[in-house]
């Protein structure tokens, strides 16, 4: 055993100027949460530091001091807990500062309601602007410094969501004042839009506070796909044990340790193939392990037991695809769901009762087959047929509400901008409105079908789904912000609100497109495109 008296006392002065930062820290600090938990975890580093300097002493008289050994561990371990304590205290603190900021810029948002002359829009302005920057600045540093892409993704979108409404919102509450000032028409349509503003961006700041508050992916609902969440749990690991061995071997500890350190290994690696055995999140993983017992239908239970699992989440996916469809495409999914769940319930009862006896005894045993091999057969070309279903309507849809989406929004901006005086002005721009809604209505349950087909890929999935929501929110905001534009022609606040809304409506139908599109077969979408144009 080497002199440990050097390195112990290095650790020991690091420890010492650890303890007087953390005091200091404590002493200037109004945070009540990190001077009630800091204290702990600075006596914990100090015991830990005085274990590492009796073991070296220990050590020192007899290197192969049992107890010395178990001080000597005891010490290391508290010294990494214990510094790990005092940085995770810091780092809730600076969270807890963080999440302060954006409370006051929603303590702000909250008075925009009752902001009714422009004095008092001038120092609700002068009031939230440094709030917002302060804000915008802390958490823009956060995110650069989170390691979980997932989370930092999160806040960066969700804070140039805010930065963009910011203006947005100004602009909605001018023309709310400007209409009460003038006594013009279009009143009950600013209150809502700038009301909307206001509560979209409170729930980003609502939605950046939560991620804050974060400290794993799990809790955040992320992919929580058994095979990948233990191969990551198997590569943590994998890449200790090497180390692990050291340590064992160095202090010659009890073997039995090193067993359940072994055993431990082996218990994940079982772990993970097992989890491999059930298939993935995808429609093709899923038909791979329905097909596993589909091949043998007298299989083992644990295959039986799988395969109906991956059928019965391929008819839940169709179902859900389904609830966004109509007519003849909604009524195909349905009745081959119905089909597929029908023959999967009956092969499992015959294959649970053992009743599957040959039923054509006068054929050869080479051709003999059983009513389990009919079924199966049958229920694997049905879940084939519904795959294909399920495709073909993602696909339909993506082709048919997102082929033009330019088109209703400017046919919509031309009877806004239609001069005054023109006949029909009115009626044809609720005409339009109209289409406009429908559209928005029908890209918004497009998502819905879209998003239920990449059910694997949770990430695409909730992105379709958050932005097919606004999309469906924007929609009757930029219908309010059109018509205050038709009853106030002259108006440049007028005009520049309506555009903003616009902006931001156009971005969010993009947005959607795009998610769609990642989410089809290209060579699909171009086959049923050119179709559409044919027909």
């Amino acid at each position: 055993m080497p002199d440990l008296a050097r390195p112990v006392q290095a650790v020991s002065l690091a420890v010492n100027n650890l303890v007087k930062v953390g005091h200091e820290t404590i002493e200037s600090s109004e945070d009540a949460v990190l001077r009630h938990d800091m204290p702990g975890a600075l006596h914990r580093v100090e015991t830990a530091a005085t274990l590492l300097q009796q073991a070296s002493d220990m050590l020192r008289a007899d290197p192969y001091s049992g107890p010395a050994r178990k001080k000597l561990i005891e010490g290391s371990r508290g010294i990494l807990q214990g510094t790990s304590a005092l940085l995770l205290c810091f780092d809730e603190s600076e969270v807890r500062k963080i999440v302060k900021e954006c409370k006051k810029v929603l303590d702000y948002l909250g008075v925009a309601e009752v902001i009714d002359t422009m004095e008092d829009l001038v120092q609700f302005l002068r009031d939230i602007s440094p709030a917002l920057s302060r804000a915008a600045r802390e958490v823009a540093a956060r995110a650069a410094e989170l390691t979980h892409p997932p989370h930092a993704e999160t806040l960066n979108r969700c804070l140039d969501s805010v930065k963009q409404l910011a203006p947005v919102l100004i602009c909605s509450m001018k023309i709310y004042i400007h209409i009460l000032t003038e006594g013009g028409k279009g009143m009950e349509e600013a209150a809502e839009n700038r009301n909307y503003l206001a509560q979209r961006m409170a729930d980003e700041i609502h939605e950046i506070i939560r991620v804050l508050q974060l400290t794993s992916y799990v809790e955040d609902g992320g992919e929580k796909d058994n095979v990948t969440v233990l191969k990551a749990l198997q590569q943590q690991i994998h890449a200790k044990m090497a180390a692990a061995h050291e340590f064992l071997n160095a202090l010659n500890l009890a073997s039995d340790l090193r067993h359940q350190i072994n055993e431990l290994d082996a218990i994940v690696n079982e772990g993970v193939r097992a989890a491999e055995k059930q298939g993935g999140k995808t429609m093709q993983a899923r038909l791979e392990t329905a097909h596993k017992w589909l091949l043998h239908p007298a299989a083992d239970p644990v295959t039986r037991v799988e395969g109906q699992k991956a059928i019965n989440s391929i008819v839940s996916q169709g179902q859900r695809i389904a609830d966004g469809l109509q007519g003849r495409e909604k009524a195909e999914v349905l009745q081959l769901c119905s089909e597929v769940q029908r023959l999967s319930d009956k092969l499992a009862d015959l294959c649970a009762s053992g009743k599957g006896i040959p039923r054509k005894p006068e054929l050869s045993p080479g051709k003999r087959t059983t009513l389990e091999d009919r079924i199966s057969m049958e229920l694997t070309d049905k879940l084939h047929e519904l795959k294909r279903a399920t495709e073909r309507a993602v696909v339909n849809r993506v082709v048919e509400d997102f082929i033009d989406v330019a088109a209703p929004l400017r046919h919509f901006t031309d009877a806004v901008n239609a001069p005054p005086g023109t006949p029909g002005r009115e009626s044809h721009f609720h005409d339009k409105a109209a289409a406009l809604a429908a559209f928005s209505a029908r890209a918004a349950a497009a998502a819905g079908v879209v998003a239920a087909g990449v059910g694997h890929n949770k990430r695409l999935a909730d992105q379709l789904i958050h932005n097919a929501q606004q999309v469906e929110k924007l929609s009757p905001q930029l219908i309010a912000a059109g018509k205050i534009r038709l009853y106030n022609p002259d108006s440049k606040v007028a005009e520049e609100h309506f555009n903003n809304l616009k902006n931001q409506y156009a971005d969010a139908v993009l947005r959607v497109r795009d998610l769609c599109d990642q989410a089809v077969d290209p060579l699909d979408f171009v086959r049923t495109a050119g179709k559409l144009r044919v027909g």
